[in-house]
């Protein structure tokens, strides 16, 4: 439940005569102070990725045999960007801010970044503030959306539509075998979502 505050002004004179403006706060109304805390995405973003090394800290000690399959599965993660995408004009801005994202999370194959917004809006609350940096670019604001396959925005506004939806993310984008949870640092999400709990927390593209 919301909770505020009730203020009101008024003006009147002060023992000198001269005129003074008075603030009344209405006592019984349950009052909510919040702290603003502004936060650069491109300083959350890396402290959510896993990915800092070639590949995260919980598959450092498995068989060979699972870190060649890992290390083929990491090469897969950063190969160029699918050719043959164009990106919508109307959308340039956004899809600008996207691609920093995934670059900030080490995400370049077109694959995993589909597979990944896709998970990221099946449980949004799950992964904040990650889902909520990513899926608010995704929103078609600035007139209709170019509905063709090639279209990077479309194939985007799609993908988050999949997980929405509820549908398989993992079926629908076979190409790209890992979870959310090996490209982002959980505790970090955690951290985050503890401190939304108390704290105002405004993530912003400005550095």
């Amino acid at each position: 439940m919301a909770m505020g505050c009730v203020l009101s002004t008024s003006l009147g004179e002060d023992a000198r005569g001269e005129e003074g403006r008075f603030i009344y706060i209405n006592t019984e109304t349950p009052m909510t102070l919040a702290a603003l805390l502004n936060v650069p995405i491109s300083l959350a973003l890396p402290l959510l990725s896993q990915r800092v090394v070639k590949y995260p800290y919980w598959a450092r000690h498995l068989s060979p045999a699972t870190s060649n399959t890992l290390d083929n599965d990491n090469d897969q993660m950063n190969d160029p960007p699918s050719a043959g995408l164009h990106d919508d004009p109307h959308y340039a801005a956004q899809l600008d801010k996207i691609t920093s994202y995934f670059t900030h999370l080490q995400v370049d194959r077109e694959g995993c970044r589909v597979k990944l917004l896709c998970d990221l809006a099946s449980d949004p609350t799950t992964y904040f503030p990650a889902s909520d940096i990513f899926l608010k670019q995704l929103r078609p604001q600035n007139g209709p959306v170019d509905e063709e396959p090639h279209n990077r925005f479309w194939m985007y506004l799609e993908a988050s539509r999949t997980g929405i939806s509820g549908d398989d993310c993992g079926r629908r984008y076979p190409d790209c075998v890992l979870s959310l949870n090996h490209i982002l640092n959980m505790p970090a999400l955690k951290v985050w979502q503890l401190l939304a709990r108390v704290l105002q927390i405004n993530f912003t593209d400005h550095y």
